[in-house]
């Protein structure tokens, strides 16, 4: 959960995190059903959860909270307003829900955009080093210490690791290694 109120800035949001159990509370409520509630007085209902309350600092009246669903109508997310500023008694409409609903459908849409977009960052970049790996052997095959450093330094690299070994199996048994590799990040240096 980021707790955003009006004027706050990105790096507050980030800091102010609060983890909430799945199906507790109005946020894990509608995570659990994936139905939208539009609550007028929070602290009449029996699933508002004050713990949050109490961290935030905020007097919960009103909320309107709704699930954020992929194209699948799988919930990824839940967003709620809190305290309508405006209006009859300070209380969120039926247009207020439809609203929130059209906005949240396309969030939720930016959401999976996003996601597709994260794992194929994590694909591309994982299929450079495969790729960077099987230039070093073609290119080094004329010295395992130098061709082990370059595997060492890569796997220190794309693991942020603080250490990496490489073990490598005894040509004759197969059953124990004939040579054994370790590096330190902080031996990297100008080698990765």
């Amino acid at each position: 959960l980021f707790d955003l109120a009006e004027g706050s800035t990105l790096e507050e949001a980030s800091n102010s995190r609060i983890r909430l159990e799945w199906g507790k509370g109005i946020v894990g409520h509608v995570a659990s059903t994936g139905r939208p509630l539009n609550i007028r007085n929070a602290y009449e209902d029996p699933r508002f959860n004050a713990e949050v309350d109490q961290i935030t600092g905020y007097k919960t009246q009103s909320i309107l909270c709704m699930p954020i669903k992929n194209h699948r109508e799988e919930v990824v997310g839940v967003a709620q307003a809190i305290n309508k500023k405006c209006g009859k008694n300070g209380t969120f409409t039926e247009q207020d829900e439809k609203d929130f609903s059209a906005y949240l459908a396309f969030c939720g849409i930016v959401l999976h955009n996003a996601q597709l977009y994260e794992t194929s960052r994590l694909e591309n970049r994982r299929n450079q080093v495969l790729l960077d790996l099987a230039s070093l052997i073609f290119e080094e095959q004329q010295s395992l210490e130098v061709l082990l450093k370059k595997i060492a330094a890569t796997i220190l690299s794309f693991m942020q690791a603080q250490a990496c070994t490489v073990f490598i199996a005894d040509g004759e048994s197969m059953h124990s290694f004939s040579s054994v590799f370790h590096m330190d990040h902080e031996e990297l240096g100008g080698s990765a």
